[in-house]
C-alpha cells in the first residue's frame, strides 16, 4: 500500500481518527497503546480514512441507541473492529461487481456505509 510507512501519513490518519473519537465521546480521551495499534492496522490494511471515520460515527450512534448507559461511546476502538471488517468486505464486493473501479479513487464521491449492530 502506498504510504504505508510514511510517518506523515501515519500521523495524519491516527490524528484524524483520534480527534473524531474524542469528539464523539464528548470529553477528553487519549487512545490506548492497543487502540493506536488498531488504528495503524486499519491504515496499513487499506481501510480508507473516510471509512474509518464513518464507522466511528455510525458505531457510536448505534452504541448509544442500543445501550443507553450514559456512556458517550465505547471505551475502546475494539468495539468497531467487526464493523470495519464488514464495511471493507462489502466495499470489496462492490469493487468486484464494478470491475475494480473505486469511485472515490476515481474522483467520485464515496458511497455511504451504514453500520448496524455492535
Amino acid at each position: 500500500m502506498p504510504g504505508a510507512s510514511d510517518p506523515a501519513e501515519r500521523a495524519r490518519y491516527l490524528g484524524a481518527v483520534e480527534a473524531r473519537y474524542v469528539a464523539l465521546r464528548g470529553r477528553g480521551y487519549a487512545l490506548s497503546a492497543r487502540d493506536v495499534e488498531r488504528v495503524e492496522g486499519w491504515r496499513t490494511s487499506g481501510v480508507p480514512l473516510f471509512v474509518a471515520l464513518r464507522v466511528l460515527e455510525d458505531g457510536v450512534r448505534e452504541f448509544r441507541r442500543a445501550w443507553r448507559t450514559g456512556e458517550g461511546a465505547p471505551r475502546s476502538l475494539a468495539y468497531f473492529g467487526e464493523q470495519i471488517t464488514e464495511v471493507m468486505r462489502r466495499r470489496g464486493a462492490r469493487l468486484l461487481v464494478a470491475g475494480g473501479v473505486d469511485a472515490e479513487a476515481a474522483g467520485g464521491a464515496p458511497e455511504p456505509e451504514a453500520v448496524t449492530g455492535g
